[in-house]
């Protein structure tokens, strides 16, 4: 699969809350990488429970070199929908560029 596909599959893990796939494709330089997989796993999982995830916007998709390509996308999520009352829940948007190497 390609960076683009893997990208969507990570999006679609926390939407259909499967954090073992996104543990699996998380390269360990990354910031978020855990050893406790425990700890990681219930991490990623309160995280889905507080988000309803809206959609998935690749804004660019590039190769870097030989080993790695560049994606700037966005993800917007509802924080706390359907946990708090309406008047508190936030629509947001993560705006990131990731690595895949």
């Amino acid at each position: 699969a390609g960076p683009d596909d893997i990208l969507k599959a990570r999006y679609s893990a926390y939407v259909e809350r499967k954090p073992d796939f996104i543990i699996d494709t998380t390269h360990p330089s990354n910031e978020e990488y855990d050893e406790d997989r425990d700890a990681w796993r219930a991490r990623i999982l309160d995280f889905a429970a507080a988000a309803k995830f809206l959609q998935l916007v690749i804004y660019d998709s590039i190769p870097v070199d030989e080993e790695t390509h560049s994606i700037t996308w966005n993800a917007r999520i509802k924080v706390l929908d359907g946990l708090v009352d309406e008047r508190l829940v936030e629509t947001k948007d993560f705006i990131e560029r990731s690595l895949f190497v």
